[in-house]
């Protein structure tokens, strides 16, 4: 099986993805406009799903953040 990787980097206002497809590099951001944080959630949920489907996505990345001391 073919690995197609959806890379995340998550926030609850705007968010960037990126994967590839034949080799080419594909990116963009979500972004929640809305000031409720659950609806701005929620979007984010339908659009991530949209990108699972769109591009058959196999497995998800995420960047982890490090506390600085």
């Amino acid at each position: 099986m073919i690995e197609r990787v959806l890379s995340l980097d998550l926030s609850t206002k705007s968010s960037g993805w990126s994967t590839r497809v034949n080799n080419k590099l594909e990116y963009g951001c979500i972004v929640g406009l809305s000031d409720n944080a659950v609806q701005r959630i929620l979007k984010m949920k339908d659009a991530i799903s949209e990108l699972i489907k769109k591009y058959d996505i196999n497995t998800l990345a995420s960047a982890q953040l490090k506390e600085i001391e």
